[in-house]
């Protein structure tokens, strides 16, 4: 409903910029579980409301015969992302570490808070600079059918065409 009233360009901005807020406000809410969960609603609320808008922004700036591969490009980067992401926040959370019962036989490694504030900056950041590359594409053509036509071919109708 939000991409048809505003488009799916400024959707995806909204739900970017939303993400963004919320993982700098992830900075602030550290101190107590119900917080976090605050600060991570926010944060995925975003990721739906931008993940909603992709689909709609790539069907109206590609011909109708592309759609199948442009969907399917588009969940392929999605994946390749959220892998990408996932190793540079274990990288980071694993980099500063604390020890939990050190000297002892259970001791544990676990992040260091300082780790969880660098990935929610990272993240932050990035989810901020999504928000203006959304603003940056162009908006979409107004005249997108997509129809392949056969024109100089006797007896066949354009793809999409109806007979009366």
């Amino acid at each position: 409903m939000l991409t048809k009233r505003i488009g799916a360009r400024i959707t995806l901005a909204i739900g970017a910029a939303m993400s963004a807020i919320g993982y700098f406000a992830l900075l602030g809410l550290t101190d107590a579980t119900w917080k976090m969960s605050l600060g991570s609603m926010i944060v995925f609320g975003g990721v739906g409301v931008a993940y909603s808008a992709m689909p709609a922004l790539i069907m109206a700036n590609i011909p109708e015969t592309e759609s199948a591969a442009a969907n399917g490009l588009n969940s392929l980067m999605r994946s390749m992302g959220t892998a990408v992401a996932s190793a540079v926040m274990a990288t980071v959370l694993t980099r500063t570490t604390i020890t939990l019962g050190a000297g002892t036989p259970r001791a544990v490694e676990l992040p260091a808070e300082s780790a969880f504030t660098g990935s929610f900056v990272i993240a932050g950041v990035v989810a901020a600079v999504a928000a203006v590359v959304a603003l940056a594409i162009p908006r979409a053509r107004a005249a997108n059918t997509g129809t392949a036509t056969a024109e100089g071919l006797p007896g066949t109708l354009a793809v999409g065409a109806r007979t009366a």
